[in-house]
């Protein structure tokens, strides 16, 4: 079966030769409006209802289509390119028929003298009307954007480009973003008016009416009446593609909403820039290859499978609060070097077993607890314990054995002074920590900074004080045995295999028992021979207790710094606009050395590259 013809629009005429100028009087809807010829009479009662006449529309004709409304397959589908029917007082060109003079259609608008400077977007101009404490409040050196201006207000003595015109409603817009003073990410540009030839392709939305109305003359039951209308637009959204002007400069694709949500492509300064309409969050990516993102809330990513981050040179992660990492199953840390600091303190807990291994384990603290069920150590080589005064209690016995022998000596003057100095010049010491510094305990009482770069030694004064000695519990120099309880005695044994020697070089042996007998057994009993006994040997000194004062404070060699911080500015959008900023008295001191903020962001990659580039942001090359 052949196909049917496509119905024709109601317009049957199929010649089009009239062409004539003329200007919108009435929008009617649905891509239709009037207008009356500017070549003949020009009252209401004369219109002409015109239609659109689209650059590009598409759609299915509804011969070859079924008749089932529930079926999306049996609708009649359309595409296009969709255009705004023009405001009333536009000017254009119109098509009539050869055989219809009250319809036709509207084939474009024509520019009207010295307009142009919104379109396609709200460009900047240097010359506003407005009173002088709303240009006192905006601050802009760059100028700001501005309307049409007034044909009215130009008498032909002011050059066209020095004519003053309103500021346009979006600077209030780029000011809450903070961008009112940015040439890149913020005004522009790009207008109709630059240039003879701009090199711009793109649009606009007429945006939203102003609550504002006017008196308009409009024709009603053929009567000719001032009517009220809202009749001035806001501004909408904009799509620009300039190539720049005649320096190279706004060379950019952007597309921006009436509230300046924005995607701009710029490509003199080479950067890809996205932000909201408040200037909340925004991302941007240099030319030298950084990625910047601000965001005024909080920044959320999630990845059903992995998450992978990597930098080649440093990671800094810094938390204004609290610094949050979980790993379910496991976590990892791995480094060559490790350091972990707590300024104020730090816990480590875990629910299970807990085991350390290293080549060598040094603690160095103010004082040290353990609490635990069962102790265990093992030593391989030797174990050095040395104390100011040493106690040990056992809740019931304590059992010593040694491969060889055991030495018991006290009255060694010598463990009496500490001549081991562990003060380290090349560590900062931190509020209350002790060390020996030419036989004194020092204890710091603040931060031990370098001044002028030199070390501040252990003296009396701002940063250290003397520890007072201690004062032992055990004054005598004996060595006193005693198993009398409370409740119960008990019996000293003492058994050897050789000989059992008991020796005074100048005082007595005294051997009492208070109720019971004295008992002395052997094979042969002396006492009070003719002749004295040879001389025993005298108890040589041991080395555990007669030894050179040694190092038992297991200092570490140097402590962990802070890590260094650095000055930022911020930018804090609930502050007064002042000068053309948002910014603060109160800066930020971060581990890092560029931090994002609301816009207008000093620290943008920008024409000095010295501030922004590799060198530049390298907190270690400051030695930080």
């Amino acid at each position: 079966m052949p196909n049917k013809p496509s119905q024709r629009s109601d317009n049957s005429n199929e010649s089009f030769s009239n062409i004539v100028q003329a200007e919108v009087v009435e929008i009617i809807g649905g891509g239709r409006f009037k207008v009356v010829k500017l070549d003949g009479p020009t009252t209401h009662k004369d219109s002409i209802t015109v239609s659109l006449l689209y650059p590009y529309l598409s759609y299915q004709s509804s011969n070859y289509l079924p008749t089932d409304p529930k079926n999306f397959a049996d609708t009649r589908t359309a595409n296009g390119f969709m255009i705004p029917i023009p405001a009333i007082g536009t000017r254009g060109l119109i098509v009539m028929g050869n055989n219809s003079q009250n319809e036709g259609f509207w084939i474009g608008a024509v520019m009207a003298d010295g307009i142009g400077r919104t379109i396609p977007d709200f460009s900047s101009q240097s010359y506003t009307a407005a009173d002088k404490d709303k240009l006192d409040e905006y601050a802009s050196p760059v100028g700001l954007p501005g309307s049409e201006f007034i044909p009215s207000t130009n008498d032909g003595t002011v050059p066209r480009h020095k004519i003053k015109s309103a500021i346009h409603p979006f600077a209030e817009v780029l000011k809450k973003q903070g961008l009112l003073v940015d040439t890149v990410r913020g005004q522009t540009s790009s207008n109709v008016l630059r240039e003879t030839n701009a090199g711009i392709f793109g649009f606009n939305t007429p945006g939203k009416l102003d609550k504002s109305k006017k008196l308009i003359p409009q024709t009603i039951n053929g009567l000719k009446e001032n009517v009220e209308m809202r009749t001035t637009r806001l501004g909408g959204h904009t799509f620009t593609m300039d190539d720049g002007d005649s320096v190279g400069e706004n060379n950019l694709v952007r597309i921006r909403s009436s509230k300046g949500a924005q995607i701009l492509l710029h490509d003199s300064q080479e950067i890809i820039y996205i932000g909201n309409q408040s200037g909340s969050a925004w991302f941007e990516m240099t030319a030298d290859g950084k990625i910047d993102v601000y965001a005024k809330d909080s920044v959320s990513i999630h990845t059903e499978t992995d998450f992978n981050f990597r930098a080649d040179r440093d990671v800094n992660i810094e938390a204004g609060r609290h610094l949050n990492l979980k790993g379910v199953d496991r976590t990892h840390i791995e480094a060559d070097n490790l350091m972990l600091l707590g300024k104020l303190g730090g816990q480590i807990e875990t629910r299970g077993d807990l085991e350390m291994q290293t080549r060598s384990f040094k603690l160095a603290a103010n004082s040290t607890s353990f609490s635990t069920d069962d102790l265990d150590i093992s030593n391989k080589r030797n174990t050095k314990i040395r104390t100011g005064e040493l106690d040990l209690v056992s809740q019931f016995g304590q059992r010593y054995s040694a491969g060889t022998g055991i030495e018991l000596k006290t009255n060694v003057i010598a463990n009496q002074v500490w001549n081991k100095n562990n003060y380290n010049p090349q560590r900062q010491y931190q509020k209350d920590n002790s060390v020996v510094f030419g036989t004194q305990f020092f204890k710091a009482l603040q931060a031990t900074s370098v001044v002028g770069g030199a070390p501040i030694p252990p003296a009396p004064g701002p940063y250290w004080a003397i520890l007072p000695p201690v004062i032992p519990k055990t004054v005598h120099g004996d060595v006193r045995i005693d198993t009398q309880g409370p409740i119960a005695t008990g019996s000293l044994q003492v058994s050897s295999i050789g000989d059992i020697m008991l020796n005074s070089t100048t005082g007595k042996i005294n051997v009492t028992a208070n109720a019971q007998p004295v008992y002395v057994d052997g094979t042969q009993v002396h006492l009070n021979l003719p002749n004295p006994l040879p001389a025993l040997p005298v108890v040589a000194p041991a080395l555990s207790t007669e030894i050179v004062p040694f190092d038992t404070e297991a200092d570490m060699p140097t402590n962990i710094l802070a890590l260094g911080v650095f000055v930022n500015d911020v930018n804090d959008s609930s502050l007064e606009w002042k000068e053309g900023y948002y910014s603060s008295d109160t800066p930020v001191y971060s581990i890092m050395k560029r931090i994002p903020q609301h816009e207008p962001w000093a620290g943008h990659e920008g024409l000095d590259k010295g501030q922004t580039d590799g060198s530049a942001t390298d907190r270690f090359i400051s030695g930080k």
